[in-house]
């Protein structure tokens, strides 16, 4: 597993530090939500749609939260900005119930 740094503001650290959280950003640095957020960079689709699947199967009703989305929005461009992304745009995600939107990343270079 990559480990990537996360440093919350104080608006997302008490999210982070909570038991939730913190499976959640474990979550997201295990090699398959790294994989799903690369195919989703290729196909110029936001990461987060891509893992969004994933995250419902996993933490379910918890994601009713809007805080903890936030939060999670917020762990994916750490991740992605550690990874050398930047944000190409925002868009609308297709299909999903749980994020009404998110960033497009490309590669900084």
């Amino acid at each position: 597993m990559t480990s990537f740094t996360y440093n919350p503001t104080n608006f997302y650290r008490s999210t982070y530090e909570s038991p939730v959280g913190q499976a959640i950003w474990a979550f997201l640095q295990t090699s398959e939500s790294l994989l799903v957020m690369s195919v989703a960079d290729h196909l110029r689709r936001p990461a987060i749609e891509g893992i969004t699947p994933f995250l419902k199967e996993r933490f379910g009703a918890e994601l009713d939260s809007h805080l903890l989305k936030r939060t999670i929005g917020n762990m994916v461009g750490a991740i992605q900005r550690q990874r050398g992304k930047v944000v190409r745009s925002y868009t609308k995600l297709k299909d999903s119930s749980v994020f009404d939107r998110g960033a497009v990343w490309i590669d900084a270079a």
